[in-house]
């Protein structure tokens, strides 16, 4: 009678969870500019699930939100957005459970937001059809590459001309350096909000 009572809460409150994850993945396409708020709040949710009720149920609370998200958002924002929510929230909230220290958390969390990363790529290419995904980027790093490159070598009087594609790898490296330091941000700042988040909750359950 006990166990079927704490798998009801415990069901119950990874239900909610999902839902809540979900509207909040769902704020960016109200308006583009809450995007910030998904990427620090939408994570959240399953961090508390994971870490309280375990990996198991946060696992299915991330899958519920992609499902609820492609279905209300579309597959863009389902396969991509929630998909992130959901990597790092069960990594930070397994973390959290087992013990793990501040900095390991921290640096397995941020590899599994740049693996996040490499497949929504793979996605936006090769499943939504969005070829120009990373090529603007790519194309943006190689030109801003090739104008600092060419603005040292003329400093330096070298007789050189650079091409973006000699800058192709310079180009290359800067984008893995960017996605490193924001995976790096995005997850230190969920990781806090969480920490806050739950301080907060059992503090209320105790007062």
């Amino acid at each position: 009678m006990i166990d079927t009572v704490k798998r009801t809460r415990f069901l119950t409150e990874a239900a909610a969870a999902a839902a809540i994850s979900t509207m909040l993945v769902l704020l960016k396409l109200v308006a583009p500019f809450l995007v910030i708020i998904t990427m620090l709040a939408a994570p959240i949710p399953i961090i508390i699930i994971t870490k309280e009720q375990g990996f198991k149920y946060g696992f299915v609370t991330a899958v519920v939100v992609v499902l609820l998200t492609t279905l209300t958002g579309g597959a863009p924002t389902g396969l991509t957005t929630s998909v992130y929510a959901g990597v790092l929230g069960t990594i930070i909230g397994y973390g959290f459970r087992v013990k793990w220290s501040y900095k390991k958390i921290w640096a397995i969390a941020t590899i599994g937001y740049l693996v996040e990363m490499a497949y929504k790529f793979v996605i936006f290419i090769y499943v939504l059809g969005i070829a120009d995904a990373f090529s603007v980027i790519l194309d943006r790093f190689t030109h801003g590459a090739q104008w600092i490159g060419n603005a040292v070598v003329h400093w330096l009087s070298i007789p050189v001309e650079l091409t973006p594609e000699s800058m192709l790898p310079f180009a290359l490296f800067g984008i893995l350096m960017m996605f490193i330091v924001n995976g790096a941000c995005y997850v230190y700042l969920n990781m806090e909000l969480a920490q806050e988040l739950m301080k907060r909750m059992r503090g209320g359950l105790r007062g």
